[in-house]
């Protein structure tokens, strides 16, 4: 079914590779490279771009509305790609406190002209999707076709793209010719963590998943997935069972407030780069290697750690990591 959606030919596959510092005798802990599909755009964000930037070509949009913060991952992300198809688009950014134009809010800036850039207030951002429907319906009554892509691409049209993970994820598996008996990654709005569950339990895979919600609580994702899950089903025309038995959810144990960091995190960063040779950003991957490494000390089997990449984040931090 999956074969009849149009997607972009962005990388989609990324290798995996065993952990030195994490794990133990009775649990061999691996990374998923993620990170390695590219710079600018992040990590396993690319493959919800697949599918949806054929959608909007699809939908002949004269112009995309896209939803973020202002130090975005997913923002800077689509930025690039909509440039690069010549796609009109107008940002509607959280404004921050302070704001400074450092890590992706400089990148984000160095890509989009001001007059494509709408702050919106932070006593206004709960009303932000019925802002940009507003501004959609004032641009429909112009005979002007606008798409509205909300906070972390969520949508039915990044869900394909998305499922990729769960099929590379296989071919991994298939390559070392092992099996992974919990898969740990990071949630944002969801969308790719969300994907692997859908994925996972189309094909019937018995890991546990283990979720690490960091900006969203247990019950606003399970709705979420409720609502993705419907679509998946029709998507794929059969009923396909959800495999909630199988996921764990895990709240971060320091710096729980969503973007919010401090020296226990940037010890995780210097860590893992001195140990295990690669970048993490503070936001997403150093919170979740900090709980998978303490999950996976009670955990037997393999283990597998989603590195979603967003290290050019950490453009941000360079004070803090001094």
């Amino acid at each position: 079914m999956l074969q009849r959606i149009p997607q972009k030919d962005y990388p989609n596959c990324s290798r995996i590779h065993a952990l030195k510092t994490i794990g133990h005798s009775g649990c061999r802990a691996y990374v998923k490279r993620e990170d390695e599909l590219g710079f600018g755009i992040s990590g396993s964000k690319i493959r919800k771009y697949r599918t949806l930037i054929p959608a909007l070509h699809s939908y002949k949009a004269d112009e995309v509305v896209v939803i973020g913060g202002a130090y975005s991952n997913n923002v800077l992300g689509l930025v690039q790609l909509l440039k690069e198809e010549s796609l009109p688009f107008r940002l509607f950014l959280r404004e921050t406190p302070a704001q400074k134009l450092c890590g992706n809010a400089l990148w984000i800036n160095l890509l989009a002209e001001p007059q494509c850039i709408r702050y919106i207030p932070r006593n206004e951002w709960e009303n932000v999707d019925a802002i940009a429907n507003e501004y959609k319906q004032i641009g429909a009554a112009k005979g002007k076709r606008i798409f509205v892509i909300p906070e972390g691409a969520f949508l039915p049209e990044s869900l394909p793209g998305a499922l990729s993970l769960s099929l590379d994820i296989m071919r991994n598996e298939e390559e070392q010719n092992i099996e992974f008996d919990h898969i740990f990654i990071d949630s944002g709005t969801g969308m790719m963590a969300i994907g692997l569950i859908l994925g996972a339990g189309y094909m019937q895979k018995k890991s546990a998943i283990h979720v690490l919600l960091l900006a969203e609580d247990e019950e606003s994702f399970r709705h979420r997935l409720t609502s993705m899950h419907a679509h998946f089903e029709t998507l794929m025309e059969r009923n396909v069972a959800l495999p909630l038995d199988r996921v764990v959810f895990h709240r971060p144990t320091t710096a729980a407030s969503f973007g919010s960091v401090n020296s226990k995190v940037m010890d995780q960063i210097c860590h893992i780069a001195r140990n295990e040779g690669f970048l993490v950003d503070p936001i997403y991957t150093a919170k979740l290697f900090l709980e998978a490494a303490n999950w996976i000390r009670n955990c037997c089997g393999n283990a597998l750690i989603i590195h979603s990449g967003g290290a050019l984040a950490l453009s941000g931090f360079q004070e803090k990591l001094t």
